[in-house]
């Protein structure tokens, strides 16, 4: 992230409620390895063996770099489920991910 972009995040009120979660960034870091921390194209046998049900979910107007790191991460995963949740940002609202989730979990199918 540019270092304008931090500045003015610093002084957000929503900051500082991110910056419980600064300390997982290492651990993020190190389980997803240096390339795929810089937007390298995911590579199948890195993920071939996460093979339990997974659900990929992003919200139609998200950034449009998140959206596609969702379709990325759900073409190399070897069960995934990927769906767009309409009308929601980044930050998904309890009430639209929660019906979805729990019909996932519950294997049924979910509203395209």
């Amino acid at each position: 992230m540019p270092g304008p972009v931090v500045t003015v995040m610093s002084v957000m009120p929503a900051f500082k409620r991110f910056g419980a979660n600064g300390r997982t960034l290492m651990f993020d870091y190190l389980a997803l390895g240096d390339e795929n921390m810089h937007g390298s194209r995911l590579r199948a046998q890195e993920w071939a063996t996460v093979t339990c049900p997974t659900l990929v979910v992003y919200g139609s107007k998200t950034y449009p770099s998140l959206k596609h790191a969702s379709c990325s991460l759900a073409d190399v995963l070897p069960n995934a489920t990927l769906h767009e949740l309409p009308g929601q940002k980044h930050a998904v609202k309890p009430n639209v991910i929660t019906p979805v989730i729990a019909k996932f979990v519950a294997g049924l199918p979910l509203a395209a």
